[in-house]
């Protein structure tokens, strides 16, 4: 966070920061409404909703690609502090 302060300046940061939270917010309160109002338990269930099967699809490969990176930052991570063990 501190390099992304020291490249956009102090000004700029105090008005993104809080437009982003805001922004994500937001986003959470309509995925939560939508999911209660069409009785879905999951984000690629709503995407089947609006999309079809492809944004099914989508969804599932995009939240397979988040999650392997996840699995790929672990790991090296380990491998930085595995051999202190």
């Amino acid at each position: 966070m501190s390099q992304l302060v020291a490249q956009s300046g102090l000004p700029l940061s105090l008005i993104l920061f809080p437009f982003f939270g805001i922004l994500t917010t937001y986003t959470l309160i309509v995925l939560y409404n939508l999911a209660r109002f069409h009785h879905k338990t999951s984000l690629p269930e709503l995407c089947r909703l609006a999309f079809g099967e492809i944004g099914y699809y989508i969804t599932c490969l995009l939240i397979f690609i988040f999650n392997f990176g996840g699995v790929l930052g672990m790991f090296l991570m380990f491998a930085q502090v595995g051999h202190h063990l």
